[in-house]
């Protein structure tokens, strides 16, 4: 989906309800196309966009400049960069049972 400058971006907002998924990393070596142009080699953003009336759903992937437009626009924050590593409840958690460290690692993870 386009949304390759502010005035898109706007038309978006009021056709769409915009639902922000996921922050993700770009894995190395990797470049990604950004729906607002130009290519993604760091993180990037997936929003799911579902026309308010017709109901049909687009994906944008776009990266931060224009996720925090969105954001301003939507007055919604941003969500974190996923971690694999973490679970969100483990964050500061120590566990010194283990030999110590600042996070509890989930279990089945550790495999």
């Amino acid at each position: 989906m386009n949304c390759r400058g502010h005035n898109n971006r706007i038309d978006i907002v009021n056709k769409y309800d915009v639902v922000p998924l996921a922050h993700l990393r770009v894995l190395s070596g990797r470049v990604l196309h950004s729906d607002a142009g130009g290519d993604i080699t760091d993180n990037y953003f997936l929003f799911k966009c579902i026309h308010k009336d017709t109901k049909q759903e687009k994906i944008i992937c776009c990266g931060e400049p224009t996720a925090k437009d969105l954001s301003l626009l939507l007055k919604i924050d941003l969500p974190r960069i996923f971690n694999p590593l973490l679970n969100e409840g483990d964050i500061g958690k120590v566990n010194h049972s283990d030999g110590g460290g600042d996070i509890r690692w989930n279990k089945t993870r550790k495999q």
